[in-house]
Formats: structure tokens, sequence, C-alpha cells
């Protein structure tokens, strides 16, 4: 029986990346649906659970994405309500992964772990208000790491920041100044900005003597930190351990199709953000 995947997606086109992995991954039928709405959510669901015996349903399943999590979360919360209201047998598997930020955070944060302990670290991370950003303060925070979120704008770091734990606070990065200030005190810092923006120089964090680790998930140069190059897996720099984009960006593969595998096994399973981070491990392994 074919493995028969529904791709759903807020914005006006469906992410090829996401529906290339999803074949990779082992889905036979890949199926986009576009503009999604919660009120569409209820049809494409039923069309799902509605087509296959009880037994078979293993073999299809619904994936979320999108660019805005807060829209991939709405829908797949419709998707959850809609299969909730069915008898158990004829439930289906569900992930998010909006932008891809699931994977890349959980990729991201299991490297940062690999190279320091993170509970009681103080981190930051920059450009920290989009998906990417918020998904990787928030796994900190969730590990127990002190967690700073920095945007030009502090009314929107600080609304990110109260959205995700009491353990991130938000702040103004807008120049040389305020960016120093942010990451004088860190331990860690991310840079999770959009692809060709230097967030941090070299002048800086080098003049900041208790910075450990530094990961950057930007692979178009310039690149998001000075000096840290995309196949930096744990190079030293200035005895600082570096991460870079290709590194993050091979664990985060290995996420996103193990989690697709995985969808294709027991029913009844949610691969959102914790989930998705749990699978690191396995992957770290192979």
């Amino acid at each position: 029986m074919k493995k028969v995947l529904a791709y759903l997606s807020p914005e006006r086109h469906c992410s090829l990346f996401d529906i290339i992995v999803a074949h990779d991954a082992g889905a036979d039928v890949v199926i986009p649906y576009s503009n999604v709405c919660p009120g569409d959510v209820k049809d494409i669901v039923y069309g799902c659970c509605f087509t296959r015996h009880p037994r078979d349903l293993r073999n299809s399943c619904i994936f979320v994405g999108g660019y805005s999590i807060e829209k991939a979360e709405e829908l797949a919360s419709e998707a959850l309500r809609v299969l909730n209201g069915l008898p158990k047998e004829l439930r289906v598997n569900i992930a998010l992964d909006p932008n891809g930020a699931y994977t890349t955070a959980s990729a991201c944060v299991a490297k940062i772990r690999s190279a320091i302990k993170v509970e009681n670290a103080n981190t930051v991370v920059l450009a920290g208000t989009g998906p990417v950003g918020c998904s990787t303060a928030r796994l900190l925070a969730d590990l127990g790491a002190n967690v700073l979120v920095s945007s030009r704008n502090l009314e929107r770091a600080e609304r990110t920041a109260k959205a995700i734990s009491k353990k991130v606070y938000g702040t103004v990065v807008d120049g040389e100044q305020t960016l120093a200030s942010a990451v004088r005190n860190a331990d860690v810092v991310v840079s999770a900005g959009p692809p060709a923006v230097e967030l941090l120089p070299r002048k800086i964090w080098a003049n900041c003597g208790k910075i450990k680790v530094l990961t950057d998930i930007n692979v178009v140069p310039p690149y998001g930190i000075e000096g840290v190059k995309p196949k930096d897996d744990g190079t030293l720099l200035e005895g600082r351990k570096c991460y870079g984009a290709l590194a993050i960006g091979v664990l985060k593969m290995k996420l996103h199709q193990m989690m697709i595998k995985q969808m294709f096994k027991e029913k009844g399973s949610l691969f959102n953000l914790k989930e998705t981070y749990g699978l690191h491990e396995s992957c770290l392994l192979r």
C-alpha cells in the first residue's frame, strides 16, 4: 500500500523543499494543499481518515508546513481537534515543521548540548523573533538555559520572549553598542538571522571572554557570525567551539527524514517541537 502524506500550508505555495524531503524519506505520494485556513482542515482530515481500513491508516499522515509558526500551529490544533472527535482507530499521525524551524532548532540545540551543559548557561539568540530563533530559544529555555532573544524592535523581542517562557528575555540590538551589551555575558551565541546578513562581527565576540560556543544557521555569505564557516562542526576558533550552517543542516536533514519515517509507523502521534527534538539522539548515533 502506498504511503500518502497530505501536506498543508497556509501560504500561497507549498514548500518544494518539504515535498522533496518527504519523498526522499519514503512517502510515495505527497498531496499539497496551499492557502489552507482552519475552516478547510476538517474535510482534509476526513478525506485522509475515511478512505482506508483502520489497520492501513499508518500509511496516511498529515504534515503542516508554511512560514508562520502561529499559523501552522493553528492548523495543527484544528486537525487535532477533528481527529480527537473520531474513534481512536481512525486517527492518523500529524507533524508540523513551519519554515523548517523545528528541525533546524532541534539540530542547533543538539550541537550546542554536545559542547556545553546548557542548564543555567547564558544564551543569546540573535534575530530571535523569527521561526528558527524563537524555536531555538524555546528549546534552550525548556532545557534550563537563561535565554535572551534580540530584535531590532524591542517590543517584538519582548513579546516573543513573553510568549516562550519566564526564563526568556527580550532586548533590542540596533547597533554595535547594543550588540556588544547583549553578548557580553553570554556563554552561547546563536545567529538565527536571514541569509547573507552578518549579525555578529569578530571584533565584538572576540572581546567577550565568557563566550564558549558560537552557532550560525546562515549558509549564504556573508555568514551570520564573522569567522564561523558553514562546515564548522565543533571547530575551535580563539577558544570557542563553532558550529556552522552545513554542520547543523546535516543533522537537521536527518531529523526531518526520521520524522517522516516515524509518521508511517505507529498511529496516533503528534510531532511538534518537543517530539522532534526528542529524535536527535537517534540521529546522532547514525
